[in-house]
């Protein structure tokens, strides 16, 4: 008979370990669920299906089908900002060039990932607001670091940089519901059709602006 001080110890680390891999299990299958079934058909015995867990071990983790998803939006939101922001901040690639990357990047996953790109389309606002308005607004802060110094380099410094990153996410949102409409969803063009767009937009709006009119409001 093993005696108490020869029993095997499971250590901090290895308790860890166990802990970030269940949570990664849980989260890739519910990505899984919800992109397949969506998230009202979605259940928790669903998404503990496609692991290796009994359900007892998904609510150690979460609370229930609404806080997976909230995870798994908060994931794929995080690691697209990531993904990104790399293509934004290319050093060796031009300016006109990283804005279609960018914009490229995002539309090939919306086309590869559209029943994700879906369920979080519809769903990310009414269930996870706070975790939506978080994500913008560091998506906006991002825009605004990494483009920065780039208008600056094009002497297109004194646009509104507030409105520029506001227009970029709100063109690339609604041409992506677009996109998905179409009989043959077409990444680069989408994406061609966006860079076109915002730096024609902004460009013309810095060389009209000394010689546009102003305009009075009424009262």
């Amino acid at each position: 008979m093993r005696s108490p001080s020869a029993a095997p110890r499971v250590t901090h680390g290895k308790r860890e370990a166990t802990k970030t891999r269940n949570r990664a299990v849980i989260l890739t299958a519910a990505r899984e669920v919800f992109a397949t079934l969506g998230f009202d058909a979605a259940t928790v015995r669903d998404i503990v299906r496609g692991t290796d867990l009994a359900v007892g071990t998904f609510y150690q983790y979460f609370r229930d089908k609404n806080d997976v998803f909230a995870a798994v939006a908060e994931e794929t939101l995080r690691d697209l900002r990531a993904r990104l922001r790399e293509y934004r901040t290319e050093s060796t690639v031009p300016f006109e060039a990283r804005i279609f990357n960018t914009y490229f990047a995002f539309f090939e996953m919306v086309v590869h990932e559209r029943r994700l790109f879906e369920v979080l389309d519809r769903n990310i606002a009414p269930l996870v607001s706070d975790i939506s308005f978080a994500s913008t607004r560091t998506a906006l802060a991002e825009i605004r670091e990494d483009l920065w110094p780039l208008l600056q380099a094009e002497h297109v410094s004194t646009a509104d940089l507030d409105y520029f990153a506001a227009a970029s996410i709100g063109v690339g949102m609604m041409v992506a519901r677009q996109l998905l409409e179409r009989a043959e969803p077409d990444a680069a063009e989408a994406a061609g059709f966006c860079t076109t767009m915002i730096l024609k937009g902004i460009r013309g709006r810095v060389q009209d602006s000394a010689a546009a009119p102003k305009i009075e409001r009424s009262a």
